[in-house]
């Protein structure tokens, strides 16, 4: 009977409000602070691979030097195209596998529930 009666009293009834309301903040808390730090780590992947894209890009560049027409040796020339071809290749075999991965991880439970709350788009392959 004594545990009934304590349900009842005004003061256990201010201490759960004050649960609640503590419990509801540290959620809006958490949210607040994921949604920042999605948004900064998608800025930063992105900004991650256009800089990556870039410098394959140079190195690509810088292995072919502009050479006169009378100079060119054409077998060099096919064999440096072919490296930088196969690099390229693995380069843009290595990012599709990994944005295969994110569209499988984005389809899953619970991150599909997130995916759509903070407004992901799945990734395109190259």
């Amino acid at each position: 009977m004594r545990l009934r009666s304590i349900y009842g009293t005004s003061s256990f009834r201010l201490a759960l409000l004050y649960a609640g309301l503590t419990g509801v903040s540290f959620a809006l808390l958490f949210a607040v602070i994921f949604w920042s730090t999605a948004r900064f780590m998608r800025h930063q992947i992105d900004d991650s691979v256009t800089n990556e894209l870039n410098e394959i890009l140079s190195d690509a560049r810088a292995r072919l030097p502009v050479q006169s027409a009378a100079g060119v040796d054409l077998t060099t020339l096919n064999a440096q195209i072919g490296v930088i071809d196969a690099t390229l290749v693995f380069a843009r075999r290595q990012f599709n596998d990994a944005v295969n991965e994110y569209n499988a991880a984005t389809r899953q439970f619970p991150t599909g529930l997130l995916v759509g709350l903070f407004g992901f788009r799945g990734a395109g392959t190259l």
